[in-house]
């Protein structure tokens, strides 16, 4: 009976441990071209749900925080634009444990639409 309960006991402690905690931090910039975006409208979803909605800054660069542990698809768009989207996987697999803060920094390039 013992043996059972320590089996027990360790199945349901056992995801607890290997959870991810932390935030990945992504920095980025939109540009088209040699020239910055700004205006650029994005959203972040997570399960197909959004979590996050902003709009970048004036000279392009925006900033997102993300939970370890998931993982994010990141839209780009703006009037005249060809939408863009970006998966970003924040997590290990289950045989690594990581907790902290990690960043990550791109330039996003963007394509205008035809007329």
């Amino acid at each position: 009976m013992k043996t059972v309960f320590y089996i027990l006991v360790f199945l349901f402690f056992t995801p607890l441990l290997a959870q991810q905690t932390g935030s990945l931090t992504v920095y980025g910039k939109v540009k088209y071209k040699n020239s910055l975006l700004n205006e650029v409208s994005i959203e972040v979803y997570k399960d197909n749900e959004l979590q996050q909605e902003m709009i970048n800054l004036k000279n392009g660069s925006f900033n997102l925080t993300l939970a370890l542990g998931s993982v994010y698809n990141i839209s780009f768009r703006r009037d005249n634009y060809i939408q863009k989207s970006v998966a970003v996987i924040a997590k290990a697999d289950s045989s690594v444990n990581i907790s902290g803060r990690y960043f990550f920094n791109w330039i996003l390039s963007c394509l205008r639409k035809r007329k």
